[in-house]
């Protein structure tokens, strides 16, 4: 009897001491901290991750958007989410999902179904607009260049030097009609164009090639528009590069219009910025970044600001007929000015008598007063 109950005492005693270690050991498990983020010293730039690691920020080096106001960068672990707020004007909003090389493609729902995957860095890029290529300069990349639509266009000599050595080809010679077939079996890591909407462009995503947007010529800034540096970037891990690159242009731009804008209004010169074909005299519209970069640098362009982005007009002299006509040397002091309001989205009349009318939906003036325009019917 003596010795069951204290046997039956030890016994207690133990499994005191293993409940009271049991409520240690959830305690201190309940009390552990959540896995700890390990960020990478720098973005990988070339190649891709050996090992991947859920807790690791594998994008320690982020680009802050300050002047763009048509692109956006969201950041997660392992991947990046880039939004457009227009492919084209009047175009819907695009969005890509660039994922860094070695890690997990995220599974997309919701608002990001169906978004275009890119893997990243990219290793070969075929660029449809010459507009590309000093981005690629800009960042000492453009070793990823491997293809232009026209190499007769290209003026950077570090890409014809690319061209010279057989490194890059052409995939758009006849009339900037991309050769689906070339493009399809070089595939390329990245497509880049100015406009997703056309067919030819899905079949080749169809087909596995990626193709996305550049949309910085609807930027309305020169600034604006020179931040598509940090958008390239994005595609190449390049973010610490375009900071800095971007961060000094800034500087500098910033620095040398306030010098050019200090000047009176009075003494600014009246500049009118187009070109001459046929006839007719090409003006960028008063909103565009052109407008912008000429008042940045102390002009007046005397423009009407009411166009739309996209938007040109075009004019010529008037015959005494009423009719418009070829003509060269100065508009200043001639009579009624005839032209054209045109636009690149569809939809938009093509031709309407410009005087004291309304263009499109914008209202517009016929002249530009004390300008002089020359060379028209070149």
């Amino acid at each position: 009897m003596v010795l069951e109950a204290r046997a039956l005492w030890t016994t207690g005693r133990r499994m005191r001491h293993v409940c009271v270690g049991l409520i240690l050991t959830c305690g201190l498990i309940a009390a552990a901290p959540p896995p700890r983020l390990v960020a990478q010293r720098a973005n990988v730039t070339k190649g891709c991750v050996e090992r991947f690691d859920a807790t690791t920020d594998y994008f320690p080096d982020k680009a802050a958007v300050e002047d763009a106001t048509t692109f956006s960068v969201e950041y997660r672990r392992s991947y990046k989410v880039v939004r457009l707020k227009e492919a084209y004007p009047g175009g819907p909003p695009e969005q890509y999902v660039l994922v860094q090389c070695g890690t997990p493609v995220p599974t997309l729902t919701g608002a990001l179904a169906g978004a275009q995957v890119v893997s990243i860095p990219i290793t070969s890029l075929f660029a449809f607009s010459t507009t590309h290529l000093p981005l690629l300069v800009d960042l000492d990349r453009v070793d990823v260049l491997t293809g232009v639509a026209q190499r007769d266009a290209v003026t950077s000599p570090e890409v014809q030097a690319r061209l010279k050595a057989g490194q890059v080809v052409e995939f758009a010679k006849v009339g900037l009609v991309i050769d689906v077939e070339r493009v399809v079996s070089a595939r390329p890591s990245l497509l880049m164009v100015g406009g997703t909407a056309n067919a030819t462009l899905a079949v080749i995503r169809h087909a596995g090639v990626p193709v996305v947007a550049n949309s910085e010529w609807i930027e309305p800034t020169a600034l604006g528009r020179a931040e598509w540096l940090k958008y390239m970037a994005l595609f190449l891990n390049e973010e610490r590069k375009a900071q800095t690159v971007y961060g000094a242009m800034k500087h500098r731009y910033l620095a040398l219009s306030a010098r050019a804008t200090a000047r009176p209004e009075a003494e600014r010169p009246l500049v009118m910025a187009g070109k001459s074909a046929r006839g007719q005299f090409s003006v960028a519209g008063g909103r565009s970044y052109v407008a912008a970069l000429i008042k940045d640098a102390g002009g007046d362009t005397r423009g009407p600001t009411t166009h739309p982005l996209g938007m040109h007009r075009s004019i010529s002299r008037r015959r005494s007929g009423g009719q418009p006509s070829p003509t060269s040397g100065s508009t200043a002091g001639a009579g009624p000015i005839w032209g054209r309001c045109s636009r690149t989205n569809p939809g938009m009349p093509s031709s309407r008598r410009i005087g004291r009318v309304r263009c499109g939906s914008m209202n517009v003036e016929s002249r530009y007063p004390g300008a002089t325009t020359t060379g028209l019917g070149a």
